[in-house]
C-alpha cells in the first residue's frame, strides 16, 4: 500500500511540558516530542520489538512513561486534556488506489482533445496583477525587485514557529550528507555559490524567540544527466509550522500568463532557422523586497559539528507558490517597458517563452542573428542572460558558434526531444523485455507519451483501440493478458 501521507501532525496539539520532570541523564530520541510534527517513518510490527529495550521509567504525577529504545528514550502514554482546547482531532486515513489510475486513464483519453475555451481571468490573477503593479520596482542595476502576493486574509492567520522543524530537517540532511561525500561536496558548493552570487545573506541578529518570519527546510536533488547543474538545492515552502500552516498556504499562486505549449510549439515549427535557449537561473535574477526576506530564511552549517547560521534568501525562490507567477510577470513587464528599444525581442519574450525556455526563430540568417543579439540585450537590461543556445543552422554557418549542444544530436526542451541538426522532434518510448503484461502495464506505458502537438495521433489512436479491446475481454487491472493479446502488444511497442 502506498499512501501520499501517513497521518496528520502528532501530537495533534502542542503539549504542556512545563511540569514534566525528565531525569537529566536521560537522552530522548526526540527532544521536541511535545511539538506537533509530521511522522517521518513507519516501522513494521516485525521490526518494532527489535528496537525496544528493557528499561522503562514511569514519571511521577503523570500517566507518561519513558521507554528505552536503540534510538534513545521515547515518551509514551497519555496526558491530561488541555482545557484551552475545545475540539479533538482524530487521526485516520482513506486510501483510494483507483483515483490515480482513473486520473491517468482520463488524461490519456483526453490527450488529443482540442478546446477553444480560454482560461477565465480569475479573481486571484487580477489581485496578483494589481499587487505586482503596485509593489514592484527596478533597482539601480535594472534588476526587478518584487513582493510575494500574500492572501488578503493573512492578518487573521498566525504562521507559527518554524525554527524547530527547520533545525530537525538540517540535522537529518547532514546525516545523509555524511553518508554521501559527493553529494556533500556538491551541496556545499551550491550554497557557497548562492552566497557568492549575493542570492542570500547571513543574518547575525536573528531573534529566534520572537520571530514572525519563516524558515525553509531544504534538500538536494541530484541530476546526473544535467550539463550545467549536477545538484540543485530545493526549498520546501510547504513545510508546516506549529500552527499547521506553511508559507505556501498564505501565498497566492497567481495564474498562467504565457501562451500554452501547443501555440508555442506550433509557431516554433514554422521557422526556417529555429533555436532554443533558456534563461540562466531565472528565479535568482529577480529579487524579493527586503521587507519580505524574513519569510525566506534557511539554516545552514558547513559541517555536522559546526555552528548553525541563519541566512535570508534575497531572490525569488523555487518552491514558493508565487515564484512562477512573479518570474513570468517580470518577463512580461520587461518586454512591455523595453518594447520601443527592442521591438522584435519583446514580441518573442511575450509569445515564445514558456517559463524560462525559449523556442523561436526567423525566416533568414540576418533576421536570425539580429534576433539573437536583440534578445540577449533585452534580457540583460533586466539582469538576465540566455544560455544553452541550440540552433538548426548548419555547421558552416556562423550560428554554429553559439550551439552549446555542438557534440549532441538532441536537446530536451519543454518535455520533448529536439534534433537540432535535422530540425525534428523525437519521442522516447520505454520498452520492456518481458512478454507478460497486465492492463495496468499497458496503460502505464502508453500514458507516458507526452505529445502536446498531436504528432503521434495514429499511434495513440491504435493504443486506445487496443485498450478498449481489453475492456471487452473483461480483464482486470492486475490480471495477465492472454498470450496472443500480450504478443500483439509486445509487437506494437517493439
Amino acid at each position: 500500500m502506498v499512501l501520499p501521507k501517513i497521518t496528520d501532525f502528532s501530537p495533534a496539539t502542542r503539549l504542556d511540558v512545563s511540569n514534566l520532570k525528565i531525569p537529566e541523564n536521560i537522552q530522548l530520541a526526540d527532544e521536541t516530542f511535545y511539538i506537533p510534527q509530521k511522522v517521518d517513518l513507519l516501522l513494521g510490527c516485525e521490526l518494532f520489538f527489535e528496537f525496544i529495550k528493557a528499561d522503562k521509567i514511569r514519571l511521577n504525577d503523570s500517566r507518561l512513561i519513558l521507554q528505552d529504545t536503540c534510538f534513545g528514550y521515547i515518551v509514551a502514554g497519555s496526558t491530561e486534556p488541555n482545557s484551552q482546547i475545545n475540539n479533538a482531532t482524530s487521526h485516520c486515513f482513506l486510501s483510494r488506489g483507483m483515483d490515480t489510475l482513473d486520473k491517468t486513464l482520463r488524461s490519456f483519453w483526453e490527450i488529443e482533445n482540442v478546446t477553444c475555451d480560454s482560461s477565465p481571468i480569475c479573481e486571484e490573477l487580477n489581485y496578483c496583477n494589481e499587487h505586482y503593479e503596485k509593489t514592484h520596482y527596478r533597482n539601480s542595476e535594472g534588476i526587478y525587485v518584487v513582493q510575494m502576493p500574500f492572501k488578503p486574509e493573512i492578518e487573521k492567520i498566525s504562521l507559527g514557529d518554524s525554527y524547530q522543524m527547520a533545525s530537525k530537517s538540517l540535522d537529518n540532511l547532514w546525516k545523509r550528507l555524511n553518508r554521501d561525500p559527493t553529494m556533500k561536496f556538491l551541496y556545499s558548493e551550491f550554497l557557497r555559490e548562492y552566497k557568492n552570487l549575493n542570492h542570500m545573506e547571513e543574518i547575525t541578529n536573528c531573534n529566534l524567540s520572537n520571530d514572525d518570519g519563516y524558515f525553509l527546510p531544504h534538500q538536494g536533488v541530484l541530476r546526473p544527466s544535467s550539463i550545467t547543474t549536477k545538484l540543485r538545492v530545493v526549498f520546501d515552502a510547504s513545510a508546516k509550522t506549529t500552527t499547521g500552516y506553511s508559507l505556501n498556504d498564505l501565498l497566492c499562486a497567481g495564474g498562467v500568463l504565457q501562451d500554452d505549449l501547443f501555440s508555442i510549439l506550433t509557431r516554433f515549427r514554422k521557422h526556417q532557422y529555429a533555436f532554443t535557449a533558456d534563461i540562466s537561473k531565472m528565479f535568482p535574477q529577480i529579487e524579493i523586497n527586503p521587507s519580505q526576506r524574513k519569510y525566506q530564511k534557511i539554516l545552514w552549517k558547513e559541517g555536522p559539528e559546526e555552528n548553525v547560521k541563519v541566512f535570508a534568501l534575497k531572490t525569488v525562490t523555487y518552491g514558493t507558490t508565487s515564484a512562477p507567477f512573479l518570474s513570468t510577470m517580470t518577463l512580461q513587464q520587461l518586454a512591455k517597458v523595453e518594447r520601443e528599444n527592442f521591438p522584435i525581442a519583446s514580441k518573442v519574450l511575450i509569445e515564445d517563452f514558456y517559463m524560462d525556455d525559449c523556442l523561436s526563430g526567423a525566416s533568414d540568417i540576418n533576421q536570425f542573428m539580429a534576433l539573437k543579439k536583440e534578445l540577449g540585450e533585452l534580457l540583460l537590461r533586466g539582469g538576465m542572460t540566455l544560455h544553452k543556445w541550440c540552433s538548426s543552422a548548419s555547421s558552416e554557418s556562423d550560428l554554429y558558434t553559439f550551439n552549446y549542444c555542438e557534440k549532441q544530436s538532441t536537446v530536451k526542451t519543454l518535455g520533448m526531444r529536439w534534433n537540432n541538426f535535422e530540425d525534428a522532434f523525437l519521442f522516447d518510448i520505454s520498452t520492456s523485455s518481458t512478454t507478460e503484461f497486465t492492463k495496468r502495464d499497458v496503460l502505464s506505458q502508453i500514458a507516458r507519451l507526452f505529445d502536446s502537438l498531436g504528432l503521434l495521433g495514429p499511434v495513440i489512436s491504435k493504443a486506445k483501440i487496443f485498450l478498449q479491446r481489453l475492456w471487452l475481454l473483461q480483464i482486470d487491472w492486475s490480471q495477465k493478458l492472454p498470450s496472443d493479446t500480450a504478443q500483439e502488444w509486445s509487437s506494437f511497442i517493439a
